[in-house]
């Protein structure tokens, strides 16, 4: 299925760019949280396309049949350089 202008895309499984992204923000995470987590993988997403600040919501596996979802703007300066990443939310007990 195509993706639409400011709607959530299909899931798609990780990119390499998406896995870095989520381990940037690994740290945030853990401080919004209050946990630590064993485990810190993560194996699929979804993404707004064509909105910028680009949107993603991130599954993450943190322990065995354990996942939480985290929400992530990026902002760029251009399209190959991302300036800044902020963690919007997290939801957990997934």
């Amino acid at each position: 299925m195509a993706e639409t202008n400011g709607q959530w895309s299909e899931t798609k499984p990780v990119t390499t760019e998406i896995i870095l992204m989520a381990c940037m923000m690994q740290e945030k995470v853990k401080e919004m949280t209050k946990k630590t987590y064993e485990q810190y993988d993560a194996i699929e997403y979804r993404e707004i396309v064509n909105v910028l600040p680009w949107p993603l919501f991130i599954k993450v596996q943190v322990g065995v049949n354990e996942y939480i979802h985290v929400m992530i703007r990026v902002f760029y300066v251009n399209i190959l350089q991302p300036l800044k990443m902020l963690v919007v939310g997290v939801q957990e007990n997934l």
